[in-house]
């Protein structure tokens, strides 16, 4: 027979009834004490465990054990749980002020391409318009020529309008594809921080728990002064990890932003040195007499050279705007680090200022929730006891309708045994 320790008072009612009926039949004569030694003992089983669900105060039993079971996972998040929620808090902080700062530096990027086309418009329109004034310098040049085959008209013409339009072309189609291989470095590189981030944080999450289910023992103040000090050193080196490779992160990117940029320009001056090459390949001159092709040469030289003089201070120009918007970018950049700087001092002083009194904090709610756990468990024990009683009122009352000499309350091999379960709830319910 299985006896729970909640079951032992009952369990002595039910024996000291078989008792008595041993008592009985000592007192009879010689022939009735046979007769009764030969009766079989009638056998019984109950399911008490059964039996006190159908109890009527099995919903208040059930509410208290749920509620001990919400105490109960309280209690496992452990100490440390307002920190770590801190931690978590300012976290989000940086990473939300991180998203907006690569926002605006993006906005910054984008404000600044703006402004550089713009310029690039207006100087190519107005060297457009040199060109034209070039080219018909050279026709009127040309009217008192002797009929060259190929005079400046065209060297200044329709070549170099090519050229330059050939040149804004290419200039486009690179900018496009060093934007697209920015972008899919950039989309790389906030994967491997996220990756990164989550490793982190995986890694320090069994160490964490850890001491968190050791603060919850009794220990020494010194040793949970420790375990605090340990839990508070992880998530700060935790935070400083995060930052590390953020920072990594945000050089790679801008390394990577400068190369393409340059590969752009580096294409573009290429491009322009071949397209120059190729079009004094295929100028050439006529027959005119040796004065008067001197003279045509000089003029062409000169055109040439206003040209070029134009373009180069385009190119000049160009170069001054690219580098404004270089400091321009480097100055927002600058601005968006210190603020991120400032945040990130801001955030730790907060957490070293704030990590005493939330540890306090949850000590607090621990010992809160462990006296609140102590009293439903003597709140538990008492209903259950009473429970008890009320099922040995009803057990005894089966016992005593049905003739039963023994009842056990668990079922035993080998033995046969006539089960009262659902009789003693019946007569449960009738009180």
């Amino acid at each position: 027979m299985i006896i729970s320790k909640s079951n032992f008072s009952l369990v002595m009612i039910f024996s000291f009834i078989v008792l008595s009926s041993f008592i009985f039949v000592g007192c009879t004569d010689g022939k009735k004490k046979n007769e009764v030694e030969q009766k079989p003992l009638k056998i019984a089983v109950v399911d008490v465990e059964k039996v006190i669900k159908k109890h009527s105060d099995w919903d208040k039993l059930d509410k208290i054990d749920k509620k001990l079971s919400d105490i109960s996972d309280e209690m496992k998040k452990g100490s440390g749980e307002s920190l770590n929620q801190l931690g978590a808090k300012q976290a989000k902080k940086m990473d939300e002020a991180q998203k907006k700062a690569r926002a605006e530096l993006e906005a910054e990027l984008k404000a600044v391409q703006a402004s550089l086309d713009a310029q690039k418009r207006k100087m190519e329109a107005q060297f457009e318009s040199d060109l034209a004034a070039a080219k018909n310098a050279a026709k009127n040049m040309s009217r008192n020529a002797p009929t060259p085959s190929n005079t400046a008209v065209a060297l200044t013409g329709d070549m170099l309008v090519l050229r330059d339009r050939q040149i804004s072309a290419k200039r486009l189609a690179l900018q496009k594809q060093a934007k697209e291989n920015i972008d899919r470095e950039k989309t790389r590189l906030d994967n491997e921080l996220l990756a990164y981030e989550q490793q982190i944080s995986k890694e320090n999450q069994s160490q964490r728990l850890n001491i968190q289910l050791k603060l919850q023992l009794d220990v020494a103040d010194e040793e949970k002064k420790a375990l605090q000090d340990e839990l508070m050193a992880i998530n700060e080196e935790e935070f400083k990890l995060k930052e590390v490779k953020k920072n990594e992160i945000a050089s790679q990117l801008e390394a990577i932003s400068s190369r393409e940029f340059k590969a752009v320009e580096d294409g573009v001056a290429a491009y322009k040195k071949q397209l120059d090459s190729d079009i004094r390949k295929q100028v050439g001159y006529g027959s005119p007499s040796k004065e008067e092709a001197s003279q045509l040469q000089a003029k062409a030289n000169e055109i040439q050279r206003n040209l070029a003089q134009k373009q180069k201070d385009m190119e000049a120009k160009m170069a001054s705007a690219g580098a404004e918007a270089n400091r321009r970018l480097n100055e927002k950049k600058a601005q968006i680090e210190k603020r991120l700087e400032n945040l990130g001092a801001s955030l730790n002083k907060e957490m070293k200022e704030s990590r005493d009194a939330l540890i306090k904090s949850d000590m607090e709610k621990i010992e809160r929730l462990r006296a609140d756990y102590t009293s439903l468990i003597s709140e538990k024990n008492n209903l259950r006891d009473v429970m008890l009683e009320d099922i040995k009122v009803a057990v005894k009352k089966v016992l005593e309708e049905e003739k039963i000499d023994v009842v056990f309350l668990s079922y035993i091999a080998n033995i046969s045994a006539e089960d009262i379960t659902d009789k003693t709830i019946s007569e449960l319910k009738k009180e």
